[in-house]
């Protein structure tokens, strides 16, 4: 069992480290063209469209509106799209609609179901009642800059483009786990999708904004309402028309997390598992070089995932053996736990897998570090989070394994909510 341990332990640390050397070489090469902003056009100001789908959003929306009054881009319009909301989130944006319009503000518009579809259904009633030469997506918990637009539309100037991320910022980062959560989006649905970008290989169009082709988003239908995670499904799609996902890190956007960690939890599965339920879904993409990297790179990115499941397991097996059998030795010494304690340290007989398991955390600790202040981000502004940081992998195995049983066990039919 020890040796078999080994053995996995050694390959896993040559794909981590491989990786890890990837993504920390990528930030010091691309370091200056991380802000890079291609050069705006003062003439061209095409007509943009922003759905906004709401589902009982009643303590974030009013936020968001507001949020869209400030935006400075004119040429745009706003589209609220209310999927049967139970609490009062179709009055507040009744309310709120109302004054901004009073105030000479007619870009936003209002449509106001009674039923429920679901956010993909909604996104796609959006495109079909939109104008705009571009359409964004952007969930009712989220706040953007004022100049947002003006930040984004000239990365369209790239023709391969097919649409563009933003960065994704905490809004509320009052519980430790969300000052956690701070520092993965900083370095997840920023630095790394920015990183991403440059190879081609961005994965998701994030739900609290994006933007895309009008264009292409109709031709390809649209948002995929059977699957939980439209904003990765769609990914595939874009890709597979011959366009890649761009990520521009100068704009930013601010999302609304779950305080809690069970509601934590419930989104993160959802993630999860439509994460694999979609790659099941386009399958015939993967490994095909048509496609282009990205083709490779889920695949392997889901595997290092497996890989990283199948260590925590066999780690914490391994922890609670070893616990099982001190505590039937110390039974027989009544629980005496001093008469044969001993410490001594040794660095040339640290141990192979445990001098590994230290390089990689050391990795870890320099990617953050090192992708945090290449993210012109203070360290002294989020020392919980980041401290805390490094042992969140343990919550990201509760999270996959929860995913992945729930998969299971639902047979694929996994619930939006």
């Amino acid at each position: 069992m020890i040796v078999a341990y080994n053995a996995f332990m050694y390959f896993m640390w040559f794909i981590v480290t491989f990786y890890m050397i990837y993504i920390v070489l990528s930030i010091v090469v691309f370091k200056h063209s991380l802000f890079e902003k291609p050069e705006k056009d003062p003439n061209y100001n095409p007509f943009c469209s922003l759905i906004i789908p709401a589902w009982n959003e009643q303590d974030t929306v009013a936020d968001t509106i507001k949020s869209l009054h400030k935006v400075t881009y004119q040429n745009v319009e706003f589209i609220f799209i209310n999927d049967g909301s139970t609490d009062k989130t179709s009055k507040i944006i009744t309310k709120y609609l109302k004054k901004i319009k009073e105030k000479g503000d007619n870009r936003f518009r209002f449509i106001d179901n009674k039923d429920n579809k679901g956010k993909a259904a909604r996104l796609n009633q959006g495109i079909e009642a939109c104008k705009g030469e571009f359409i964004a997506c952007m969930d009712a918990d989220t706040e953007v800059e004022p100049g947002i637009f003006e930040k984004v539309i000239p990365e369209f100037q790239d023709p391969e483009a097919g649409a563009i991320t933003v960065a994704v910022e905490v809004a509320n980062k009052k519980t430790w786990l969300n000052k956690v959560i701070a520092v993965e989006f900083n370095l997840g649905l920023s630095l790394l999708l920015k990183i991403f970008s440059f190879a081609k290989v961005v994965w998701v169009t994030p739900g609290p904004f994006s933007i895309y082709r009008a264009d292409l988003m109709k031709k390809i239908g649209g948002f995929d309402p059977n699957n939980i995670t439209e904003d990765h499904e769609i990914a595939f799609r874009i890709y597979k028309e011959g366009y890649y996902i761009k990520n521009t890190m100068h704009a930013r956007v601010f999302a609304t997390m779950p305080d809690t960690f069970k509601g934590s939890y419930y989104q993160r599965r959802r993630w999860y598992s439509g994460s694999i339920l979609t790659m099941f879904q386009h399958r015939k993409m993967l490994l095909k070089k048509e496609h282009g990297l990205f083709s490779f790179f889920i695949p392997f990115n889901m595997f290092i995932i497996f890989l990283s499941m199948g260590m925590f397991v066999l780690s914490a097996g391994l922890l609670l053996h070893k616990i099982i059998k001190n505590i039937i030795f110390f039974s027989q010494t009544g629980f005496n736990f001093f008469e044969h304690w001993t410490f001594e340290f040794n660095p040339l007989f640290f141990g192979r897998v445990n001098f590994l398991g230290m390089t990689m955390f050391v990795m870890v600790i320099l990617f953050i570090l090192l992708g945090l202040l290449n993210s012109k981000r203070k360290l002294s502004d989020n020392p919980i989070g980041i401290m805390l940081f490094p042992f969140f992998y343990i919550f990201y195995q509760i999270y996959w394994w929860g995913a992945v049983i729930s998969t299971i066990i639902k047979k694929g039919k996994i619930s939006w909510r």
